[in-house]
């Protein structure tokens, strides 16, 4: 795997780059190189006094992982990974790591992650009330040398996050800054001792306090870990934050190359588009619905319609079909049968081409549906048409054993919907309990 290690700080003389330690132990695994920046290609500093330590994006195509420590900006808040050519490298499956956000840096990194939050999917938490301040976690029982000690059995961990953790008795990071979630999934502390403090004074946030977030975009991920765990001190004081960033690294990677296996599986010609073609004009069924769109209204007159609610339609009638006998999920068609295609859609994506539909549409199952999509076994293929392209969901009846859920927020309860003839209905308490039971009769 070949990473490129971007340091703290770019000068005239060369770089600050505080994580020697880090380095070594990533190079043992890895081919790695570091350097003080990544710059466009028509960038002055690819052939001036420090052309040795910048790296151009375009030298980006096979490398696999870019970590920035130090933060997403430099101490003048230049963004040492240009966030056109960052939102380019990540969207095309590559794993961005942006660490050491942290207390001492914050005020110089907020403006340029708030406008960098639809990639990371998070940013600093600010004061409610719009001023500059920002708030971090402060845990005197869990403070050490170099700072907070998070023991990761009192961590909430997202999920899916988990294997990351595996074998990691606790992680350092030393001031630690508080995330405001938009997306992806978190490593927040569990400390009970752990608080968030506001202009020094400390507030109620409830247990839920993240410091890390991971967030698909498009074939990548990109992550923001706030707080320094980077540095030599920090490494060597703590070494599980050595394995995490390994671990982590090692899991978004594989969760890239799971997804190219199945993400070009697209549709297809011949008489299997015929027999999808066929689909948009069938009435619906058990094993059939169909849904206006997936990321705007598809009536205009209902532009204020929340687009989670929009996608959580979509999603709860995938998890419908896979808990009872499998189908197909038209978007881009309504209930009578008219097709509407999914332009508007299609406007809203990257490149506003079918790949960046599905894409979105892949992240939201991930995030919100459980299994993730290619557990699933899902597939999306495509239906032109006069009004424009439709796409089809072919979803496969699941195993007997396995119950498909979703939740309508990140921290939201999982919720269980099977399909009762053109119904779609969530189960719960006994109601669930006995489709459960019967359905493991049945097979």
């Amino acid at each position: 795997m070949k990473i490129v290690y971007v340091a703290s700080q770019l000068h005239m003389n060369g770089i600050d780059h505080v994580g020697r330690s880090l380095t070594r132990h990533l190079a043992t695994e890895h081919d790695l190189r570091v350097c003080g920046a990544i710059v466009t290609p028509d960038s002055p500093l690819r052939n001036g006094r420090v052309s040795e330590w910048v790296l151009s994006s375009d030298d980006l195509r096979d490398v696999d992982v870019v970590y920035v420590e130090g933060g997403w900006v430099d101490m003048a808040a230049v963004e040492k990974f240009p966030r056109s050519a960052a939102e380019e490298f990540v969207f095309g499956g590559g794993q961005l790591i942006v660490a050491d956000v942290n207390r001492s840096n914050v005020m110089t990194q907020v403006e340029p992650l708030r406008q960098a939050s639809q990639l990371f999917g998070s940013a600093p938490d600010m004061l409610a009330d719009g001023d500059v301040a920002v708030r971090y976690l402060g845990d005197v029982d869990a403070r050490e040398q170099y700072g907070i000690r998070f023991a990761t059995e009192q961590m909430w961990v997202s999920e899916s996050l988990r294997p990351s953790f595996e074998g990691i008795d606790a992680l350092l990071g030393d001031s630690v800054v508080l995330l405001q979630l938009g997306a992806g999934q978190i490593a927040a502390s569990g400390n009970a001792t752990t608080r968030v403090l506001s202009l020094d004074e400390y507030d109620d946030r409830g247990p839920v306090t993240p410091w890390a977030t991971v967030n698909a975009y498009g074939s990548g991920h990109a992550v923001l870990i706030a707080g320094w765990v980077s540095h030599d001190l920090i490494v060597e004081a703590c070494p599980d934050n050595a394995r995490w960033i390994s671990n982590l690294i090692a899991l978004l990677t594989d969760w890239t190359h799971e997804s190219a296996s199945w993400t070009t599986t697209h549709s297809q010609s011949g008489r299997a588009a015929a027999d999808l073609s066929a689909l948009l004009d069938q009435a619906e069924s058990q094993k059939l619905e169909r849904k206006s769109s997936f990321l705007i209204p598809a009536d205009p007159s209902r532009g204020d319609t929340p687009i989670d609610d929009i996608q959580f339609q979509v999603g709860k009638s995938i998890v419908a079909l896979a808990n009872t006998d499998g189908g197909h999920l038209i978007i881009g068609q309504a209930d009578d049968l008219t097709v509407l295609g999914l332009e508007p859609d299609l406007s809203k994506v990257r490149n506003g081409d079918r790949d960046g539909f599905e894409q979105r549409l892949v992240q939201y199952a991930d995030n919100f549906l459980s299994p993730r999509w290619e557990v699933l076994g899902l597939t999306l293929h495509w239906v032109k048409t006069p009004s424009g392209d439709v796409a089809i969901v072919e979803i496969p009846e699941q195993p007997s054993d396995k119950i498909t859920s979703i939740r309508k927020t990140k921290r939201g309860d999982d919720s269980v919907y099977v399909r009762r003839s053109t119904r779609t209905d969530r189960l719960e308490g006994s109601n669930l309990a006995h489709w459960s039971a019967a359905r493991s009769r049945r097979a």
